[in-house]
């Protein structure tokens, strides 16, 4: 018996929804000033809801409990990025040091493209963790959509580096790629090694 959302909001309308006014208050007390913010994602962190932001110099982790903190991480502290597939949505992960950074129950359509940002800044690619789970004869169809996992990019996937090439220019043409940056980002997707 499928779902009636009608009656019930699905788990995924908050995740995919625009900053609220909490959350806008948030973000705009860890913006440093000229500080822009360019994507978002939402989740869980230490069982408490929280965002993660990246901006046009940095990310920033901020915690959405009562004494919710934030926390700035330099996009070249980064050292690793994960995407895990779950049964609540995705798990992010980033890895700077020697710690890693979680967020949990993520919608693929907030997460995506801030892990896509997250690439072209840091210069590594995301390894993505396929869900573990496998579909059971007889389970119970909620009768929401299935969510789609982002496709590996292969080297001879000519269509998908065409349009990885056309965003990262589109991201270096509204300056928020610096010359460097671009230029490694399109050595990385093309495959050729650096002059």
């Amino acid at each position: 018996m499928p779902i009636d959302y009608s009656r019930k909001p699905s788990f995924w309308a908050e995740k995919d929804a625009p900053l609220g006014d909490t959350e806008l208050a948030r973000v705009q007390r860890a913006l440093e000033p000229g500080e822009q913010m360019v994507v978002f994602a939402r989740g869980r962190t230490d069982s408490k809801r929280a965002l993660w932001v990246a901006t046009d110099r940095r990310l920033l982790r901020i915690g959405l409990g009562w004494r919710g903190t934030a926390r700035a991480e330099a996009y070249s502290a980064v050292t690793a990025l994960e995407i895990e597939e779950g049964a609540h949505g995705w798990t992010l992960r980033l890895t700077t040091g020697a710690a890693r950074h979680p967020l949990i129950a993520v919608a693929p359509l907030l997460g995506r493209p801030l892990m896509d940002l997250l690439e072209a800044r840091t210069g590594h690619s995301a390894l993505f963790i396929p869900s573990r789970r496998e579909a059971q004869p007889g389970r119970l169809d909620t009768g929401a959509p299935a969510i789609p996992a982002p496709t590996m990019v292969a080297p001879a996937d000519n269509t998908r580096m065409m349009a990885q090439l056309k965003d990262a220019a589109d991201l270096h043409r509204q300056g928020l790629l610096s010359e460097e940056e671009f230029a490694l980002l399109k050595q990385r997707l093309l495959g050729t090694s650096a002059p």
